[in-house]
């Protein structure tokens, strides 16, 4: 109808929708980091990032982060509201450009079900 490829801006609905994978692992591990290090310091950042560094010789420290750091899905505000925080930072970002040569948006979305399977392999 206007005469245009799809890549000069020829078609009715043109947009883009990048997705995020792993908000859900962000959300938690900022909560871990904001409980562990920053509320009850029990680490220092430095310890922390050597602990993700090494990756090994603090078993003890690793169980604590697995099985006593807030997790999202368990109806917990402390981490649910950092997940949601990512979640919208993301898409208000994204959602700021426009597509080149082709005047179209990004729509942002957010990849939560199974994604994880296939990128974590």
């Amino acid at each position: 109808k206007k005469g245009r490829d799809v890549t000069r801006g020829g078609a009715g609905y043109n947009s883009i929708g990048p997705q995020a994978v792993g908000v859900v692992n962000i959300g938690n591990s900022l909560a871990a980091l904001k409980k562990f290090v920053f509320e009850e310091k029990r680490f220092t950042m430095s310890e922390m990032i050597d602990m993700l560094d090494t990756n090994a010789g603090k078993e003890a420290e690793r169980q604590l982060l697995l099985n006593r750091a807030p997790k999202y899905g368990n109806d917990d505000d402390y981490v649910d509201e950092l997940v949601a925080r990512v979640g919208r930072d993301w898409c208000d970002e994204v959602a700021k450009y426009t597509i080149p040569r082709r005047g179209g948006t990004h729509a942002p979305g957010i990849y939560t079900v199974i994604s994880n399977v296939p990128f974590g392999a």
